[in-house]
């Protein structure tokens, strides 16, 4: 690794280091203690656990990045304030402090909040619907407070207390709030204390949710998935015509199986041939293997044009190729080389020299005059167009990078190399803390991927690796400010979580202050995208709380990007934090189930249509299993 990258690492390490040290202790999941649940029965080996759920339980700021914010915006990491000026407990201090004092390096920790003249403070919880009754809440105070409990239907629990100094803490049971509502409280909680001369010092929320070992969790993910894999094929290839090909072609209704339509463009490849593959290659069953080469072989001969080998759509009701359409083609090459890599032995040398093809071409027609690189190409002659997003730009070179790895063509990476040269002339990275996107999530999300992609094919070639750097340090600590003082957390954000993953892999001098941020953003994102109906979905998070019907590609209905931005953040034990990524893994997946699956798929959108004539397409089932399959390979410990 060049002196470079080791410098900026060290400063990534000692610019988040503090900052996010006190995280895992903050969040950690309270010692095991099993619960009955009074709802559904879970699956085989789901039993429940209890998890202490809120962000910053002890209210403190003693973290660098946390102290600049805190004194400007006035409030502790986590706890938005509903009214009033709440006052920060400084430790040493007998008197309540100021958050301007904060500031000052030599200033003593703040732990605990001062609430008086009615100051109240809230923050949000994800709970699992079925064991929603066995939630324990903990309150240390002294002094006069009001403790409440909303729960996602608008339900009101309190508790007024007048607590002596040594008392213990106030305890409010899930029993409690289910007698007093007639019913058990709904997702998704918030809790509120608001005091009249009160010292708050801690608020602990343990909610219980399914906490399966690895080996139920794995079972259950590798029955659901044996299930979608047939159920699609079945009845989403192309079945029309004179001749059936392995191209998705029809969209089928998720509860009575029925065809709904036919797709008027049929790609030659899509989401279920990928996640086919890796599935595959974490679990090899035959079936799987003969779909992938039933596939392969319709690809070759008829989703690849003969003349240029460029990928096209196929018309799968008169068996006939669309040829004049211009596509993106890093798709078809990353599938090509994945193939290749780690596909049946069958397949990988025809899979390479089709992937090679592609290549060619791109050198021969795609090269821009400043070094960039075409993202998209007309089937039938080859004709370049510049026609795509600016955040495609790394797309093709990332394929050039692998293509030269697994070819030993030089030419290939040399081009990548200078594509990203192009980029980074009048490149940077945008964004603030509380709107880190479209920067973080699009910008880091796509040239940060496609840009460890080239670091990991290609490892001597620094460049790659040093420019996804220049993205950690720049959204890092961006990062740990926007999700504990509320800035704008995107669904897709997820997608970073694997760069950052990745990158700790390249230089494991990361690795520790890494894996302590991709903890709170996932505990942050699992419990800011639940719906009031208890399920999660894709939502963007802001001020803590989801926001809905925003213009940012937000998508009502299974929540593809936290699926699979949990799988990204598994590690096996003996990582201490593996039962609780499982058991929000379950959460979210159980309550998916619950929400959206029929007998054939999973509905879109946010429910199910009923009435005469109502459809519900199974669409949405691809977006389900992407992260199941994630989970699946990370259980396998491989990724």
């Amino acid at each position: 690794m060049s002196s470079s990258i080791r410098a900026r690492n060290t400063l990534a390490v000692l610019a988040l280091a503090g900052a996010l040290d006190s995280a895992v202790m903050a969040q950690a999941p309270a010692s095991a203690g099993s619960t009955t649940p009074s709802a559904a029965p879970l699956p085989d080996g789901f039993a429940p656990r209890a998890f202490q759920v809120l962000g910053n339980p002890l209210l403190e700021v003693r973290d660098p990045l946390d102290r600049g914010l805190a004194a400007e915006l006035g409030y502790a990491p986590y706890w938005r304030t509903v009214r009033g000026t709440p006052r920060p407990l400084l430790l040493g201090r007998a008197e309540p402090g100021e958050w301007k004092e904060l500031r000052a390096p030599d200033a003593p920790a703040a732990r605990g909040v001062w609430l008086a003249d009615g100051a109240q403070i809230a923050q949000g919880a994800a709970l699992y619907a079925p064991l929603a009754r066995e939630l324990v809440l903990d309150v240390a105070v002294t002094g006069r407070a009001r403790i409440e409990v909303v729960d996602g239907a608008g339900k009101r629990f309190a508790r007024d207390v007048d607590a002596p100094a040594g008392a213990p803490a106030v305890r409010i049971t899930g029993a409690e709030i289910a007698a007093e509502f007639g019913a058990a409280p709904l997702p998704r909680l918030t809790v509120l204390v608001a005091g009249a001369g009160a010292r708050v010092e801690r608020i602990e929320l343990r909610a219980a949710l399914p906490a399966p070992d690895a080996a139920a969790l794995l079972r259950e993910i590798e029955s659901e998935l044996a299930w979608f894999f047939a159920t699609w094929s079945e009845r989403a290839l192309d079945s029309v015509g004179p001749r059936a090909t392995a191209f998705w072609a029809r969209d089928f209704d998720a509860e009575t199986g029925a065809t709904l339509a036919l797709l008027p463009k049929s790609p030659v490849l899509d989401a279920y041939w990928q996640q086919l593959l890796d599935a595959w290659e974490a679990d090899p069953r035959p079936e799987w293997g003969a779909l992938l080469e039933r596939h392969f072989a319709d690809l070759l001969e008829l989703g690849l044009h003969p003349a240029t080998g460029l990928p096209r759509a196929w018309n799968a009701e008169r068996d006939e190729p669309f040829d004049d359409g211009t596509l993106e083609v890093h798709v078809y090459m990353r599938h090509l080389l994945e193939l290749a890599e780690r596909g049946p032995q069958s397949l990988r040398k025809r899979a390479l020299g089709a992937a090679l093809r592609i290549g060619e071409l791109v050198l021969a027609r795609g090269v821009l005059p400043d070094g960039s690189i075409a993202a998209a190409y007309r089937s039938f002659d080859g004709a370049p167009s510049t026609d795509t997003v600016p955040i495609r730009r790394l797309d093709v070179p990332a394929q050039l990078a692998r293509l030269s790895a697994q070819s030993t063509d030089a030419r290939f990476g040399n081009a990548a190399r200078e594509a990203l040269f192009a980029l980074e002339f009048a490149h940077h990275w945008p964004g603030t803390w509380d709107h880190i996107d479209p920067g973080f999530d699009d910008n880091f999300g796509h040239y940060g991927e496609r840009a460890v992609a080239a670091a990991r094919a290609l490892p001597s070639v620094a460049a790659f690796q040093e420019f996804a750097v220049t993205g950690y340090l720049r959204y890092g600590p961006l990062l740990t400010q926007a999700l504990r003082f509320g800035g704008n957390i995107a669904a897709d954000q997820t997608r970073c979580w694997w760069i950052l993953r990745e990158l700790a892999v390249l230089d494991p001098g990361l690795r520790d202050v890494t894996r302590v941020l991709l903890l709170e953003a996932a505990r942050n994102h699992f419990h800011g995208q639940q719906g009031a109906a208890g399920a999660w979905l894709d939502v963007t998070i802001q001020g803590f709380e989801p926001i809905s019907n925003l213009p940012v590609g937000d998508t009502s209905g299974v929540p593809q990007n936290l699926l699979g931005g949990l799988a990204h953040v598994y590690e096996r034990e003996p990582d201490l934090a593996a039962p609780e990524l499982r058991a929000m893994f379950a959460a979210v997946m159980l309550s998916t189930r619950a929400q959206y699956k029929q007998q054939y798929g999973y509905v879109s959108g946010t429910r199910r249509s009923e009435g005469r004539g109502a459809t519900n397409s199974a669409a949405a089932t691809l977006r389900y299993t992407s992260g199941l399959v994630a989970m699946l390979r990370r259980l396998k410990g491989l990724d």
